[in-house]
């Protein structure tokens, strides 16, 4: 330490305090050069933990991840696919229920009058308002277990779901169809409307549901039993719907909306009706066939111009050009309204 010392004093004799803080300082550069050692092989260990760590993490969010899918198909499977099925028969009727209009209008039977098949409080009236709105109310029961289960789960699931609430949502788009080339006058809100009314059917009677009306009457077409919710059965909602029923305020609308139909009097609900016919096979197909959106919109493509569509759903002898390609260009319109990331499973 002698040695030391002289040598950074020159050779003078140090003083004691001197001395002192160099043996300090010496000391504390070993001691920080020490723990500097230490801590860099302890946080290379701290450094092998945390990546074991974050790969365990990860590893348990990939098996909770793949836990929840197999939970969610599986509830898909329980509580959603009856439904679609449910569905899938509900539109047929619906289908059927259209042409059968058509047919009864080409035939006569349709009209004004007392002996028009859709005559106040008559069993046709009546059918043909719950087979209409038979889907919408499926599609009521669906959205109410959406709250259980992830729809989107499965692509083909959620596009099923969008074409039902397509479908739910056509009752309310008077204003859009009538604006489609040729252009329909159409005025339910004009002034002196009770007078117009009796002159200009056609223009002036509302031909279609407000969104309130149409959510007021899915949730009346449901049943709850036992504490589960399904579709009422014809007799249930004749019951409900008659003049002393418990829900003939609710039904009233459509009712009314339906009562003497005919298609020169009612020309926008006429276009309504055959939206409903298309959206009806489409929902059809799909359930058999599950297609991809682009697939979807080939199907309307190929309905809108058969035969089976352009005399079958006919009002008079056969749609024209102009019926068919509005039809068309409004379900595809609102496929492409549904969103990307709803049925993103098609694209991977």
């Amino acid at each position: 330490m002698a040695g030391f010392l002289e040598s950074i004093t020159g050779g003078q004799a140090a003083s004691a305090t001197v001395a002192a803080a160099l043996i300090a300082a010496s000391t504390s550069a070993v001691v920080t050069l020490l723990v500097q050692l230490i801590g860099f092989g302890a946080n290379k260990r701290l450094e092998k933990l945390k990546s074991e760590l974050v790969e365990q993490i990860e590893s348990t969010k990939a098996e909770l991840s793949d836990l929840n899918a197999s939970r969610n198909a599986r509830r898909l499977y329980e509580e959603i696919e009856p439904l679609l099925f449910q569905l899938y028969e509900a539109c047929e009727q619906s289908y059927f229920r259209v042409k059968s209009l058509c047919r009864s209008q080409r035939g006569g039977d349709l009209d004004s009058s007392k002996d028009s098949w859709l005559r106040p409080e008559g069993y046709y009236l009546f059918s043909t308002v719950y087979y209409l709105l038979l889907p919408i109310g499926i599609f009521r029961i669906i959205q109410k277990k959406m709250t259980f289960v992830d729809i989107y789960g499965d692509p083909g699931i959620a596009l099923k779901y969008y074409l039902a609430k397509i479908y739910f949502f056509a009752f309310t788009d008077d204003f859009v169809v009538a604006g489609y080339d040729p252009v329909l006058p159409y005025e339910p809100d004009a002034e002196n409307w009770e007078t117009l009314r009796i002159e200009h059917p056609e223009r002036v009677i509302r031909q279609a549901f407000v969104v309130g009306d149409v959510d007021a009457i899915a949730d009346a077409m449901l049943h709850s039993e036992g504490g589960v919710l399904r579709v009422k059965t014809y007799g249930e909602f004749e019951t409900a719907a008659s003049l002393r029923g418990e829900q003939r305020a609710v039904f009233e609308e459509a009712l009314g909306l339906f009562q003497n139909f005919e298609s020169g009097q009612r020309p926008v609900l006429a276009r309504v009706l055959l939206v409903l016919a298309c959206l009806s096979d489409l929902i059809i197909s799909s359930y058999e066939t599950d297609p991809t959106p682009q697939e979807a919109e080939r199907i309307v493509a190929e309905f809108v111009t058969s035969d089976k569509f352009g005399k079958g759903f006919a009002w008079d002898q056969e749609l024209t050009p102009k019926e068919r390609d509005f039809v068309r260009d409004y379900v595809v319109t609102r496929l492409g309204w549904i969103p990307t990331g709803a049925i993103r499973g098609f694209n991977s």
